[in-house]
């Protein structure tokens, strides 16, 4: 019975003995993680902003085969800067530490034209990255709007398309020769597409949008 008693406090001992290390342990851990560990983000890279070709344009212009035409007017532009950013944060349990980062631009057009109560040309981009002991990018992603058409196209792999689209290597829009063209489509006989205008629309990294379908009038609009 003495025998059993000793082994139990010994036990007991060593499993106090645990807590308190696991204690100290923690505390230390708390100890050195510096909170103030400041690491760089940078703006967008050049290869994101080369999808941004209508930033820092006044105004595009686009015509039908009817001379019926229209102008957007640049109304607003943003691109964020780089910025400082902060790499560890306390959690419940010890520090986390990452080097992520956001970039992202913006650009808003406006027309006195309207399609479907709808008069703006939308461009959202964003990008992700990580900064360990140099900048690479993870991740990207553009969003366009003209009118009520909308698409988002994936920046890191453009080719990564929906059913219907395509690649077209050289098109020939108002006797003007695109080439690598994205050619978005949406069925207007699908659920959430059916009241809208625009079906199709064509998108070059160079250019942006330059051109685009109205279904309203069975014409193809184009950039000039």
């Amino acid at each position: 019975m003495l025998i059993r008693y000793f082994f139990f406090l010994q036990r007991f001992n060593y499993s106090r003995w645990i807590i308190v290390f696991l204690n100290i342990l923690l505390v230390f851990q708390f100890a050195s993680c510096k909170c103030d560990k400041k690491y760089n983000c940078p703006s967008l890279s050049e290869d994101s902003k080369e999808w941004l070709p209508v930033y820092g344009t006044d105004s595009i212009r686009f015509i039908d085969s009817s001379g019926a035409n229209f102008t957007f007017k640049m109304y607003s532009q943003y691109i964020s800067p780089a910025y400082d950013a902060n790499a560890c944060k306390h959690g419940e349990i010890g520090c986390g530490c990452n080097y992520l980062c956001d970039s992202r631009a913006t650009i808003y057009m406006s027309s006195d034209f309207t399609l479907n109560n709808k008069n703006y040309y939308f461009i959202s981009l964003e990008e992700s990255g990580q900064n360990l002991k140099s900048y690479y990018k993870t991740g990207a992603s553009l969003t366009y709007s003209i009118f009520d058409y909308t698409r988002k196209i994936d920046l890191i792999n453009p080719s990564n398309q929906l059913p219907g689209d395509s690649l077209s290597l050289a098109l020939s829009l108002g006797g003007i020769t695109y080439y690598n063209v994205y050619v978005h489509v949406n069925d207007t006989l699908l659920p959430g597409y059916q009241n809208h205008i625009i079906w199709k629309a064509y998108y070059t990294k160079k250019d942006g949008v330059i051109g685009f379908y109205n279904k309203a009038t069975q014409s193809l609009f184009y950039r000039y």
